[in-house]
């Protein structure tokens, strides 16, 4: 009851700040455009809110960490960093991988496997958990390739947190609808620790992204990691023409991707949670963020190596895009999305009128990555 009270609260502020001109003004401030607030916006506001009201029952904000122990690892990573650098390296294309037969989404696709290969560094804290997760170690992908032998390009779709279920996903993603339409193979990555790579069969409520920081920066490591190699994978099936679409968790991996990818056609993130870390504080009670502001504070510089804010796009600026949702309750537009528009030094940039949860719904979202994809050659069809 407390969490629906305060998804109450927040939602007649959010309201009453754009009736009032207030949200409005913020936009404006940052020359970032603002989507009228109509009924059905405001239904998609509250929503959000409602799904944030979902994913806190039963968690305890910051309850299912040791606290001391969570300030020592970011020390360490901290301490690491600075030794080591960037966790990121090239990956190689797999050399071993499976292919089978599968049904997803209302369509026959395929399903690739390939083992991930990848692990935090030798002393790096909190590496065991991830070494010894054999389910999460196996990287998993969603295919829908086109049955001739032509050349076509591909478009990679990368989910959001929570998601990971290719049956659901493929909708969401409108998978098919790229598919038939720009006339491209699809391949749709599982990130790490979600659907089949997370904790039970199809289970999705792991543990990435969390409030234990230490495991996102080991989460988003590794799927920048696995979306990489997926990449060298297409190249070698002939694929040179490739466009990526990231959503929410998928457009930090999509926007860290754009900093070591030069050769990909067109990439769009869209709803981008750039900061993890400033997403889970802002979606926490006051006075949490209050008592754990060192946390907060510590667990950002630890998460500098893996932030898309933290060095420029070697993507073409022209191959870029930015996609934000004027009322996203959960990834504030304004802390997210446009600091990563301006970042990459203001490529193009969209304010859909919609909120994150139903940002997909409809075709607003759809038509705009058709467009986008289209003028930079991710299509079959001229």
């Amino acid at each position: 009851m407390r969490a629906t009270g305060q998804a109450h609260f927040r939602s007649t502020m959010y309201l009453a700040n754009t009736v009032s001109g207030r949200r409005s003004r913020r936009f404006r401030k940052s020359n970032v455009p603002v989507a009228e607030l109509t009924p059905l916006a405001a239904s998609q506001a509250v929503l959000d809110e409602l799904v944030k009201v979902y994913f806190s029952v039963g968690r305890e904000p910051l309850a299912s960490v040791d606290i001391g122990q969570l300030h020592a690892d970011l020390d360490a990573i901290i301490d690491h960093n600075a030794v080591t650098g960037s966790p990121h390296v090239e990956p190689e294309a797999p050399g071993d991988y499976s292919i089978e037969r599968r049904r997803f989404g209302g369509v026959r696709g395929e399903w690739l496997r390939f083992e991930s290969g990848w692990a935090p560094h030798d002393d790096a804290p909190g590496r065991d958990p991830w070494i010894d997760d054999d389910i999460n170690n196996i990287a998993q992908v969603g295919l829908l390739r086109h049955p001739d032998h032509e050349a076509r390009p591909w478009l990679v779709l990368v989910h959001g947190a929570e998601m990971g279920r290719h049956r659901l996903d493929a909708r969401i993603m409108r998978a098919e609808y790229f598919h038939d339409e720009l006339g491209v193979n699809v391949a749709m990555p599982v990130l790490p620790r979600h659907g089949p790579r997370g904790p039970g069969t199809g289970h999705v409520r792991g543990e990435f992204p969390s409030d234990d920081f230490v495991s996102n920066i080991h989460g988003l490591t590794q799927a920048v990691w696995d979306v990489r190699q997926l990449l060298a994978w297409i190249r070698d099936q002939g694929g040179d023409t490739i466009g990526i679409y990231g959503f929410s968790l998928g457009g930090n991996v999509t926007a860290q991707i754009a900093q070591h990818e030069p050769d990909v056609d067109a990439l769009i993130a869209g709803c981008p949670a750039v900061s993890m870390v400033d997403l889970v504080r802002s979606n926490m009670p006051p006075a949490i963020r209050r008592r754990h502001r060192e946390l907060f504070d510590k667990a950002a510089v630890a998460s500098e190596v893996i932030s898309p804010l933290s060095s420029a796009a070697v993507t073409p600026h022209e191959n870029l895009v930015v996609l934000g949702a004027a009322h996203d309750r959960l990834a504030d537009p304004l802390n997210q999305a446009a600091r990563l528009w301006k970042h990459w030094d203001e490529p193009e940039f969209h304010v859909l009128p919609r909120g994150h949860v139903s940002f997909m719904f409809g075709q607003t979202a759809t038509r705009t990555i058709e467009a986008a994809l289209r003028q930079r050659g991710v299509s079959h069809h001229r």
